[in-house]
């Protein structure tokens, strides 16, 4: 989030504890300019394009661009975790609300009596409530089915969350069909399971190279 306190030209910028939504940032000495996309930060036209080898490195060993690092040296990640005051003068004040590797090391260090039921049931309870709080929206919401534990999972949740009726779509390919990485049929099955409205896309090749330049 970002809040401008026009009064003060103060600016308070804050990502959420686990870094699910990015918070990127640019600074090229005269303007602060942020933005959820480094796109949206490329297109304002005042940001160097000059690559960052740490973060392609990062990428091509890890599949993923390590933070605060991007693909560009003049764009950074806001932390996880972390809000950011900017002051008129520049000045700025990073604080860390939350530290989700410095929760694990607690926990692991901690001598905690639960036993696994406990841990079991607060686990659900905490994903039963996260779920419940991801149905909330302007637009019907649906999963995403393939035939794995993940979202397998999440579909119970969501059928527990919710007495309505519940949009899955499977996405099948033509050339997969009767062999066992066709995840069809389980989808299906775990569709069943929990009465789900579930519809399954067949991909065919002819499509897949039709649709690719665009």
């Amino acid at each position: 989030l970002a809040i401008w306190y026009a009064a003060a030209h103060r600016l308070f910028l804050a990502r959420d504890p686990l870094g699910i939504k990015p918070l990127y940032l640019a600074d090229d000495g005269k303007t602060l300019s942020f933005a959820s996309q480094v796109k949206a930060l490329l297109a304002g036209g005042r940001v160097g394009r000059t690559p960052d080898l740490a973060g392609l490195a990062g990428f091509y060993l890890m599949g993923s661009v390590p933070e605060p690092y991007t693909t560009f040296a003049s764009i950074r990640a806001l932390p996880a975790g972390t809000a950011l005051t900017v002051e008129a003068d520049g000045r700025r004040t990073a604080t860390r609300h939350f530290n989700a590797s410095q929760v694990y090391c607690d926990a692991a260090s901690s001598d905690n009596a639960a036993t696994l039921a406990d841990r079991r049931a607060e686990v659900r309870d905490a994903l039963l409530d996260s779920v419940r709080h991801h149905l909330i929206a302007d637009v019907p919401v649906g999963i995403f089915l393939s035939a794995g534990v993940d979202s397998g999972a999440l579909a119970g949740l969501m059928r527990d969350a919710t007495p309505a009726g519940i949009h899955a779509v499977t996405i099948a390919f033509e050339e997969f069909a009767g062999q066992a990485r066709d995840e069809a049929p389980l989808a299906a099955a775990i569709a069943d399971c929990y009465a789900l409205k579930h519809r399954i896309r067949v991909v065919r090749e002819a499509e897949f190279r039709q649709d690719l330049p665009a």
